[in-house]
């Protein structure tokens, strides 16, 4: 891997600095869709420090939500709770028709 970095012209770094990166930029992106969605919709909001997210009048700890696209096509955000199931507590986008 620093081999391609270094042709690349790039530092070197560790299999756990890529893995901290791609957290990071997950979280970027998830930040960014939540902002979106408060435009678009009165249903969602992020709170000011962006560790909180009130969705139809319920908050949700950031952490705790994953933004998800099942295989019929749906998209949704879920709530993931220790010892439960995930929930879903927003619906982004309904399933695809299939042309069966």
């Amino acid at each position: 891997m620093n081999e391609e970095r270094a042709n690349g012209g790039l530092e070197p770094t560790t299999v756990r600095q890529v893995l901290k990166e791609a957290r990071e930029f997950e979280a970027e992106s998830f930040r960014a869709i939540l902002e979106r969605l408060s435009e678009v919709t009165s249903d969602t909001s992020l709170s000011s420090n962006q560790r909180d997210v009130t969705i139809y009048g319920r908050a949700y700890p950031l952490e705790r939500l994953s933004y998800v696209v099942n295989v019929d096509g749906s998209e949704e955000i879920v709530y993931s709770r220790k010892f439960r199931k995930r929930e879903r507590v927003f619906l982004v986008k309904p399933p695809t028709k299939s042309d069966d």
